[in-house]
């Protein structure tokens, strides 16, 4: 398959709640808050209280399950997830206090972009009315604080959270040095292939950290929202100034993979 055809080829269509309580919301309330934010939504009442330990919906006519459970999902401290989360150093702190949990998943949602924003707008209702500490998002390999989380899809809108969706995976790069033998850093985006896209990557960055993120979401926003593709060797970049080349290779992190390798540096072209 293609990254041209925009159907998922990697990942999973769920999202995992980590709740520090087994104290599960009146489903309801958590259908109220659903309602706000997603167009589309179909459900049947009448619902029991806190005894009532998911349902089933529709969003659009696709199926969707949001279930709870009383005990926590299967995560430890060597998972990836957790030892790539540079933006949440508290990460296994908080999730190990995790007692249980709930699901949100689609099951007949053939149109990722769709599916994405449907379960993260979900995750965001059972977030708002649950003890929630963070989320693992499986597609991108990532978890968030929960709050962090819910107010990017709310802010969102209907627009994609791209950020909450495809997460960065960034270090230090001993393979290359600068100049000076200062570090240099490496990125590789993860969750780009879950919209049927390669994902992107950079080493031997010489700049900063955070330039080097922005620059991976920027590109990876571009690609969600638009559609594009981008040629093997095309040139990119927001003035003539800062402009770089953008390869098909295969990865030199992920094995296996073909990925947009991005050879950009930190420093403007004279």
């Amino acid at each position: 398959m293609s990254p041209d055809d925009g159907v998922s080829t990697s990942g999973r269509p769920i999202a995992f709640v980590m709740l520090d309580r087994a104290e599960f919301p009146d489903i309801a309330i958590l259908v109220k808050a659903i309602e706000r934010r997603v167009a589309g939504f179909t459900s049947r009442p009448p619902y029991q209280t806190q005894e009532q330990r998911g349902f089933l919906c529709r969003v659009d006519g696709k199926l969707c399950v949001v279930a709870f459970f009383d005990q926590p999902n299967p995560l430890n401290a060597d998972a990836s997830c957790i030892l790539s989360a540079w933006w949440w150093r508290e990460a296994w702190d908080r999730l190990r206090q995790r007692k249980a949990h709930a699901v949100v998943c689609m099951t007949d949602d053939d149109e990722p972009r769709h599916c994405y924003r449907t379960i993260a707008k979900l995750a965001s209702a059972v977030i708002e009315t649950s003890p929630a500490i963070g989320i693992l998002w499986a597609a991108a390999d990532a978890v968030w604080p929960a709050d962090r989380f819910r107010t990017t899809v709310d802010q969102a809108g209907d627009d994609l959270p791209v950020e909450m969706l495809v997460s960065v995976k960034l270090a230090a790069d001993d393979e290359y040095s600068r100049p000076d033998g200062g570090r240099t850093y490496f990125a590789l985006t993860w969750g780009l292939a879950a919209f049927g896209l390669m994902e992107i990557e950079v080493r031997g960055f010489d700049g900063q950290p955070d330039e080097l993120i922005t620059t991976l979401l920027n590109i990876a926003a571009y690609l969600l929202k638009s559609g594009a593709i981008i040629r093997h060797g095309d040139t990119i970049g927001h003035d003539k100034r800062h402009k770089f080349t953008v390869r098909h290779e295969p990865s030199t992190i992920a094995a296996g993979q073909t990925v947009y390798r991005l050879y950009l540096t930190s420093i403007p072209k004279p």
